[in-house]
């Protein structure tokens, strides 16, 4: 008689979620426990105690981060002093945030994964604005949030100008103004790139870059319209921080998916 022993099945990966009240916070408690292979085991909020934090932590794999740039950093830290893997979706962490998370996973042996969009059309934006900025001379950037986005410009936003302006290994052409009625009318500058923020109510966000060259124009806009596709590109982000051999800090949206260079 053959031996029809069952396949063991993988035990879930369990997450705990920062801020589950928050905007991206409650899409993350709905969506995640929907996710194949993903169970969440609670949240974590600012009112939280050390012991609640504590026994949270513990019983988690990875944890999930869309709160806020100022408390942010605390919690990854000791999240990872848990042993705990973070994803982080957290827009305005500082550079030095990053290279903090990227040491503490390497020193435990872990993955991490922070991106500034877990949005599969934003990360084609980004490639497609990085090719464009090689032959054209003026770009402008507008973006969109909700009126209570913590930061801005959005962290798309000056990843797309850091990136654009690194690609070109020089400064874009930047029109000097001769006269300014009103003050920063025309936005911050990284590397000859202007950058627009609109701050409203009851919008996602949309960002759009505008390049002209040799009397032509090309605009590349991406748009949202809800919160609840950013789950599935997060479940992505969760399993990749548990992959074999991933340890540190994966950046971007397209690492995880393997669009990265």
């Amino acid at each position: 008689m053959l031996n029809t022993a069952s396949a063991q099945v993988p035990e879930p990966i369990r997450v705990v979620v920062a801020g589950p009240n928050g905007r991206m916070g409650r899409a993350m408690m709905e969506g995640l426990p929907q996710q194949s292979g993903l169970h969440v085991v609670g949240g974590l909020s600012r009112k939280d105690d050390d012991e609640a934090i504590a026994a949270v932590l513990a019983a988690a794999d990875v944890i999930v981060d869309f709160t806020h740039p100022a408390t942010s950093p605390a919690l990854l830290e000791r999240a990872l002093d848990a042993g705990v893997r973070p994803v982080i979706g957290t827009s305005g962490l500082a550079e030095e945030v990053l290279e903090l998370v990227d040491g503490k996973a390497r020193e435990q042996g872990i993955g991490a994964v922070w991106a500034p969009h877990f949005r599969l059309a934003a990360v084609l934006m980004i490639r497609f604005a990085g090719i464009a900025a090689r032959y054209l001379d003026h770009v402008e950037i507008i973006e969109a949030h909700h009126s209570t986005k913590a930061d801005a410009p959005s962290g798309v936003a000056r990843t797309m100008a850091r990136m654009m302006r690194d690609v070109r290994g020089s400064d874009f052409v930047d029109p000097t103004v001769e006269k300014e009625t009103l003050d920063g009318v025309r936005g911050g500058v990284h590397g000859g790139v202007r950058v627009h923020s609109i701050r409203v109510p009851d919008i996602v966000g949309w960002h759009e870059v505008m390049f002209s060259g040799d009397q032509e124009q090309l605009t590349i806009r991406h748009h949202e319209t809800g919160r609840e596709s950013y789950v599935p590109a997060v479940a992505a982000a969760v399993q990749k921080t548990m992959a074999p051999g991933v340890i540190g800090l994966v950046r971007g949206y397209d690492a995880v998916i393997g669009l990265a260079d």
